[in-house]
């Protein structure tokens, strides 16, 4: 199993089905954090424990989790930076697919247990097709390192959903009061 799971997690292979698949990654951050990442941009941060079945595998335990825009799943987000909230405002930004960083993996921190499950069940396919599968069925990957802000957009009021060219770019976005939270 852990050879499949050396293919599966093969960052060329990952990085690959998410720009020939699809043309956006979204990430959804706290506003407290907009600051920080008009500054430095999307950062890595400590999420779930790395599962042990992947421990030869995954060395880095700080993600940034991303999802596909398109994928069928969208994952709430989740924040371990600060204390839960229930008035807690949410910003989302997109990255086009090209700009995504170079070491990517499927989304370990996010419902491990079903993915390693839909991999033993599917090992017919190969590598490609079933990242593509799993990118699809729970919409997330995670990369390890910063996205910088000059390649981010910003949802904003008015803006169509599903269309991040539609979005202002986050360096020239002029007033924040209109990102959607």
């Amino acid at each position: 199993m852990k050879d499949l799971y050396r293919l599966v997690f093969d960052s060329y292979v990952v990085r690959r089905a998410i720009v020939f698949n699809y043309g956006w990654a979204i990430h959804v951050s706290p506003e407290e954090h907009l600051d920080s990442i008009c500054k430095n941009g999307l950062i890595a941060n400590k999420d779930a424990g790395i599962p042990e079945d992947l421990n030869e595998i995954v060395r880095q335990p700080k993600v940034l989790c991303m999802h596909p825009l398109g994928a069928k799943k969208c994952p709430p987000p989740a924040c371990n930076t600060i204390e839960p909230r229930t008035d807690i405002g949410m910003v989302t930004f997109a990255v086009n697919s090209e700009d995504i960083p170079q070491r990517v993996h499927l989304d370990w921190s996010n419902a491990w247990h079903f993915q390693a499950n839909d991999i033993f069940k599917n090992q017919r396919l190969n590598a490609e097709e079933l990242v593509r599968r799993l990118l699809v069925e729970y919409g997330s990957f995670v990369t390890y390192d910063t996205i910088s802000p000059d390649k981010l957009r910003v949802f904003c009021e008015g803006n169509q959903p599903t269309n991040p060219l539609d979005w202002p770019a986050l360096l020239a976005a002029q007033n924040i009061s209109t990102f959607v939270k």
